[in-house]
């Protein structure tokens, strides 16, 4: 249906005005209008349209041209903005100004209106101001985003045209009415408690969940939910009343039973191709359970890795009930897949009874009485702005079934950290079987109790590692592992098992407490209202007086040495770099303790985290005999719930008191610890890590022991189909060499007929970078012109992709060929998004596109990796590595760096070839895979025999025959 002929209910008598613009960027004080669209509607119909370009004053970025297709050019034509405010401000007159983010729109036109002084035409009142993002969100919580063009598809509206003011305010005008039903159907409560939140607040909002759910009710259009709404599969298999602990053996003719030829899943699945490999890791998972083993397996693109261990896990649980196996996955996507797609699939295909819970970290659960305490003390928890924020959770919270935060789209639980803080589930925060919600809608121990007669457990990486201190507490009694994206492990392992401290950390938790501008909030001003409704003695209420001003005392010192800590370490930053002018992400390694470096500043820390905590413990006790004196119910709730509080925030500061101890002296011998620049918002900041040098001991002692069994899989592990590298950095050789298998599986793909190879020898040694970058750049484009296709280049630094980037741009884009760079142009989903739109497109991209991304068929027919991908030697971590690695084996270079450069070559290839059907080129323009002795190390890992290109033509050739399109013979000599 095409909502824009026929709106269902219009409640709406009032004029609207449906608002867009775009600019040349993010900040209204540097940043300039292109355009602006408007419409506006009476009684849900279009009467006026208004659309103009504007000269910005300043060349339009080349993302912005990318993205609305709007040039400087276009823009030169429509004169400046601030002459035509006289009509745009007409068109506003007696209206709601509605539109997709709103208050992004009016902050550009406020910072202009500003400068006009025209009393005649007074700005929009924010009580006049609708934001339909902010409205989809409370709404429609479950949609994946709440882009315009998301939410418009959900309500069936048409979208002809996306980032162009006047189409984007029009679609903006009909997604307001037609989100005005579904208003109308909301239960009481919802509105109830959105405008409990609203209370006081200037907001459009307020109005709108006031008015319209009194109106006439007729029929909302049904937006479809998001499938996710359940995290329990199954049931429990009947166990035998039998006291036999043995274990029964999966029979191993099984795995023909079901990957053979003529198995279940050729008979069950339609489409179903026999994959040989397949059947190979199934059967090798089956023997690994069996033997109590540990099975290393390379399993290759197109392997179906997932049903080849899922499969044989559920044979595993369904013949011993009483077992349970824990699968771990390192993205979420991945999580998601097995869990919704994959074990649905193994449940109609197998006829055989288990339960399985999706598990993921407590803190991504909600906990409905922080929220309902939150609800009660709004006034003195949140700004305005933060309150705001709550409102995405409220229809939310009525209809979820698992009150996991990563269903809700809406809410944004990364870029609201702080907030969710307030609401997540925590262990010292819960008052048990005394909350209210812990029979009936407690999520997490719903969750829990249904996790611990599971049989499966589908995790993420992140919290098996976190969890290695606790790991039965957490996933009970599991004796079983798979680790699926294993490549990650290294990696994921150092972080959870290392330690960082930045202010955010610091100030997050201090404001929390308290804070004081621009009004009182935090914890202590509830302590306040709580304790002023006990009639304590006279003596204890003076000494509850002087606990809280102590506690509002230290809060604000404990600020000020928190800026001197970490003003100290950019000192330190800069004394070792040289320059104040750090690039983003820089790293510098500390080889002496920073206690001796800067005593003072961790004294003054550790002296006010001191104080905090045993004023904070004062308060406790007090607190504790105040239970007795409540005089109603509601009051003692509250201080139950406080003191849960008050014994999270101890534990808190014992928790930072740890962490600068570690970083005080920390033990160079195992750890490495650095200092690191990066950007938070516009305000460059300063972090410090600590992570182990190696974690294959810690990952053997504290994982692989609880293990009995355990498989490891990725489509990348082997070097030259041989695992020592991986045994030894994961720890396996602690492992006893009878209980280790390992098993290399290549990709069913026939890769000498999908893809061709070449390796050039002509380009400059990539060691002289600006000699190496202009040839590079040359050769690029008469590349991408000649042949123009789908175009991935990976790049293993931002510094060369820069400088390639803006060679090839321009002449490029003359001739028709997109060109879009990480970094430059938009966030990866945008990118990724724009770089199928367009053919021939180009991505130029760093380490987030080395894996990850799956373009299909002629999204992607040409990949072009300019070096070979090693770690920086220079990066603490990676340094700190080599030499243990020099000192152990006499080559830190052979025996690290190229082992990872050679696993991370090959997650590159895997971009190309993701079907039986894909087919192209993959060009490699490192002279050293040729040149140096370690080549023939990554020759070995290569699909397909790689054709040596020595000079132009030769690759040209290739490409010609590749692509079936001649090439002009006046070749350029690329030096």
């Amino acid at each position: 249906m095409n909502s824009k002929k026929h709106i269902l209910c219009s409640p709406w008598k009032d004029s609207i005005v449906a608002l867009d613009c775009e600019t040349t960027g993010l900040d209204p004080t540097r940043d300039a209008i292109l355009e602006i669209g408007m419409v506006r509607f009476e009684h849900g119909k279009e009467i006026a349209k208004y659309h103009r370009l504007f000269d910005p004053g300043m060349p339009v970025p080349h993302a912005v041209t990318l993205l609305t297709g709007i040039s400087s050019q276009e823009c030169a034509q429509g004169g400046f903005l601030f002459s035509a405010l006289p009509e745009i401000f007409e068109f506003f007159q007696n209206a709601w100004i509605v539109g997709h983010r709103i208050e992004f729109d009016l902050a550009f036109l406020y910072h202009v209106w500003k400068q006009w002084e025209n009393p005649t035409f007074p700005f929009v009142s924010s009580r006049y101001v609708i934001d339909t993002d902010l409205l989809s969100r409370i709404l429609f919580p479950w949609l994946s985003d709440h882009r315009l063009e998301t939410v418009a598809q959900a309500l069936g509206i048409s979208v002809s045209q996306s980032h162009r003011a006047l189409a984007d305010a029009e679609t903006a005008g009909y997604v307001f009415f037609q989100m005005l039903p579904r208003i109308l159907e909301l239960d009481s409560q919802v509105c109830e408690m959105v405008l409990r939140i609203l209370d006081g607040a200037e907001d459009g909002l307020r109005f709108v969940f006031s008015t319209i759910p009194g109106s006439p009710r007729k029929k909302a259009p049904q937006i479809p939910k998001h499938p996710f709404l359940f995290n329990v599969l199954g049931e429990v298999p009947s166990i035998s009343e039998e006291n036999d602990s043995s274990l029964r053996p999966i029979d191993s003719k099984e795995a023909e039973k079901f990957f053979g030829e003529n198995g279940i899943l050729a008979q069950s699945i339609p489409g179903y191709e026999f994959r040989k490999s397949q059947l190979e890791m199934a059967s090798a998972i089956i023997r690994s359970f069996n033997q109590d083993a540990f099975l290393i397996v390379e399993a290759g693109t197109g392997v179906g890795k997932s049903l080849a261990y899922l499969i044989p896990s559920v044979l595993w649980v369904t013949q011993n009930p009483k077992e349970k196996v824990v699968i771990a996955t390192h993205t979420k996507t991945l999580q998601d897949q097995l869990f919704f797609k994959d074990l649905p699939l193994v449940q109609q295909v197998m006829h055989q009874p288990f339960l399985a819970v999706l598990l993921k970290g407590r803190n991504n659960y909600i906990c409905l009485a922080r929220f309902y305490h939150l609800l009660d003390h709004l006034n003195t928890l949140l700004s305005p702005s933060d309150r705001r924020k709550l409102l995405p959770l409220v229809l939310w919270l009525f209809e979820t079934q698992t009150g996991d935060i990563e269903e809700n789209a809406g809410f944004a639980k990364e870029a609201n950290a702080s907030l969710w803080s307030f609401l997540q589930s925590e262990s010292r925060m819960c008052a048990g079987m005394r909350c209210p919600f812990y029979e009936s809608r407690c999520f997490v121990q719903t969750l829990y109790r249904k996790s611990r007669s599971a049989n499966l457990l589908i995790v993420n990486h992140a919290l098996l590692f976190a969890s290695l201190n606790n790991f039965r507490s957490i996933l009970g009694n599991a004796e079983t592992l798979i680790m699926d994206e294993a490549h990650h492990i290294e990696k994921v392992a150092s972080q959870h098992l290392g330690v960082t401290l930045t202010p955010t950390l610091f100030f997050d938790f201090l404001h929390w407490i308290y804070r004081s501008h621009p009004h009182e909030l935090g914890w202590l001003v509830s302590v306040k209202h709580v304790l002023k409704r006990i009639l304590f003695s006279e003596e204890i209420k003076i000494h509850a007086e002087k606990l809280l001003s102590t506690l509002t005392t230290t809060i604000s010192e404990l600020e000020h040495a928190v800026h001197r800590f970490f003003h100290h370490l950019q000192f330190l930053f800069e004394t070792f770099t040289g320059t104040s002018d750090v690039d983003f992400s820089r790293r510098v390694r500390i080889l002496e303790p920073l206690g001796i470096k800067i005593p003072e500043a961790f004294d003054a820390l550790e002296s006010g985290l001191t104080i905090l905590k045993s004023t904070t413990l004062e308060l406790f006790s007090l607190l504790q005999n105040a239970i007795p004196e409540a005089q109603d119910q509601e009051i003692e709730t509250q201080i139950e719930t406080l003191y849960g509080e008050l014994a999270w925030a101890v534990e808190k500061i014992d928790t930072f008191l740890e962490m600068l101890s570690a970083f005080r002296e920390p033990d160079f011998e195992k750890e490495v610890v650095w200092m690191e620049t990066y950007l938070r918002g516009e305000k460059r900041e300063i972090a410090l890590h600590k992570t182990p040098i190696e974690v294959g001991p810690l990952l053997a002692s504290r994982l692989y022991s609880r293990m009995k069994r355990g498989v490891f899989t990725s489509a990348t592990l082997s070097i030259g189909e041989r695992f020592d590298y991986i045994i030894n950095r994961w720890g396996f050789n602690w492992v006893d060499s009878d209980r280790r298998m390992t098993k290399a599986l290549g990709s069913p793909f026939d890769f000498s007929r999908q893809m061709k190879l070449a390796v050039t020898t002509f380009l400059p040694n990539p060691k002289e970078e600006h000699v190496f970058a202009r040839a590079l750049s040359e050769l690029l484009q008469d590349v991408l012109v000649m042949y123009a296709r789908n175009t991935l280049i990976l790049f293993t630094s931002y510094s060369l992709l820069e400088s390639v980037y803006l060679a090839i741009r321009s002449p490029l884009e003359e001739k028709g060929i997109r060109v879009l760079a990480q970094g430059m142009d938009g966030p990866r989903t945008l990118l990724l998004r724009l770089f199928q739109m367009h053919r021939p497109s180009v991505l130029l991209g760093t380490s987030t596109f080395w894996e990850g991304i799956d373009l299909p068929g002629p999204l992607l027919e040409l990949l072009i990796i300019p070096k070979i991908p090693f770690d920086v030697p220079t990066d603490p971590l990676v340094q700190a590595r080599m030499e243990k690695i020099q000192a152990d084996t006499g080559n830190g270079f052979l025996n690290y760096l190229i082992p990872e450069a050679i696993i991370r070559l090959r997650q590159g290839l895997g971009r190309l070839i993701r079907s039986g059907e894909d087919q192209g080129v993959v060009l490699f323009l490192d002279k050293r895979l040729c040149s140096a002795p370690y080549g023939s190390l990554f020759f070995h890992s290569f699909p397909v025999e790689p054709a040596i290109c020595e000079t132009p033509e030769l690759l040209f050739s290739l490409l010609e025959e590749s692509f079936d399109k001649k090439f002009y013979k006046q070749i350029r000599i690329y030096k």
